[in-house]
């Protein structure tokens, strides 16, 4: 997953590479506004935009920065709590772009990398663990996580990543 920028804007070598380890799908998160006014430029990877957020100025981002800020330290949880409650099934068209995929790696990525991404990637976590603790061959030791250390640096890291 490649959160920070588009995927069209990283150098050509490092789009090479996408393709060299098999990624064939681009899940798109950001707002119909945000393509426009950075279009994808020709990349020879399938690229699947699902706008998971309304767009800049709708109104209802005057609501939910009320919410908000009637919650002091807690934005930015607000924040998420809100774009799941208010959007959950667009973020469900963005977790079935991913699901949907051949078996080749997939790219998330949005605008900033951060809030968008970050909440696909905690909905598809789950997902991930449940077919791989199903699966006869799982790519994935999970017992990994039964190891304190890496279970609290896995953790610090997620939520750093969503602070």
């Amino acid at each position: 997953m490649v959160g920070r920028q588009p995927v069209e804007r990283l150098p050509e070598r490092v789009r090479d590479l996408l393709a060299a380890h098999g990624v064939e799908r681009i899940v798109d998160l950001r707002s119909h506004g945000e393509v426009a006014a950075d279009p994808p430029q020709d990349v020879p990877i399938e690229v699947v935009h699902v706008p998971v957020l309304a767009e800049h100025g709708d109104p209802v981002w005057e609501e939910i920065e009320r919410v908000a800020r009637s919650h002091p330290g807690r934005e930015t949880e607000i924040f998420y709590v809100e774009s799941l409650r208010r959007w959950g099934g667009r973020f469900t068209e963005a977790v079935a772009a991913v699901a949907q995929a051949s078996d080749a790696p997939v790219v998330v990525h949005c605008q900033g990398g951060r809030d968008r991404t970050g909440i696909v990637a905690a909905l598809l976590l789950p997902l991930f663990v449940w077919i791989e603790h199903r699966g006869s061959a799982p790519m994935l030791a999970l017992s990994i996580f039964r190891n304190r250390l890496f279970a609290a640096a896995t953790g610090a890291a997620f939520i750093n990543g969503l602070s």
